[in-house]
């Protein structure tokens, strides 16, 4: 059988989704600061130079890395909020929400990232920046699920956003590791009630 020889794009996204997979691993395996470019090179089985043809930095590696997770959540987001007329698929936010998934490395990631930017006031801005756009993805679809009513809502939109991405990572972070302490769902069902606090006609 032969086989298809990949295009230049191709063979470059493969790489690229290699390299953050090696990245995730170590990350959750030894942490961030002990994660060196070097060592996400070899566990990937590439030169260092592949790193550096995609990414600019160990920084941009990791960025990137939580950026795929952010964009994976906005598209669950999408498809239960966005959804087509007569309007969003309450009923199948509220499931989502009672199964959220709690995904321990983009916990980790997301707070290796955030004590890195403490730290290091250059990667703080391109983190920031990053973290903004999440949060106002999110607030895109809080307003879509307030509808006409949403300037009645007790709170801003972007205020309700952070709230809610905040309780998703402290809550997950507090329960652990391989534990029932606080499980996916509890997590699921506070996020529901606070927005059907804050939502007019709830969700």
């Amino acid at each position: 059988m032969t086989q298809t020889r990949l295009t230049r794009a191709e063979q470059q996204a493969r790489t690229r989704a290699r390299l953050l997979a090696a990245a995730e691993e170590l990350l959750v395996r030894q942490g961030y600061g002990a994660t060196s470019l070097d060592l996400v090179a070899e566990t990937a089985g590439y030169s260092k130079g592949a790193i550096y043809s995609n990414f600019a930095s160990k920084e941009a590696l990791f960025l990137a890395l939580l950026q795929g997770y952010m964009h994976r959540l906005q598209a669950d987001l999408e498809a239960l909020i966005a959804s087509p007329e007569p309007g969003p698929d309450r009923v199948g936010l509220t499931d989502w929400l009672q199964a959220l998934p709690v995904d321990e490395n983009c916990l980790r990631l997301t707070t290796e990232l955030q004590l890195q930017a403490r730290r290091n006031p250059a990667f703080a801005a391109d983190f920031y920046a990053l973290q903004q756009n999440h949060f106002a993805a999110v607030t895109t679809h809080i307003r879509r699920l307030a509808g006409p009513a949403v300037d009645r809502m007790p709170i801003p939109p972007e205020t309700l956003a952070r709230v809610v991405l905040a309780l998703a990572h402290g809550l997950g972070l507090q329960a652990p590791v391989n534990s029932d302490a606080a499980p996916a769902s509890d997590t699921g069902a506070l996020i529901a009630a606070v927005l059907n606090l804050a939502l007019p006609q709830g969700i």
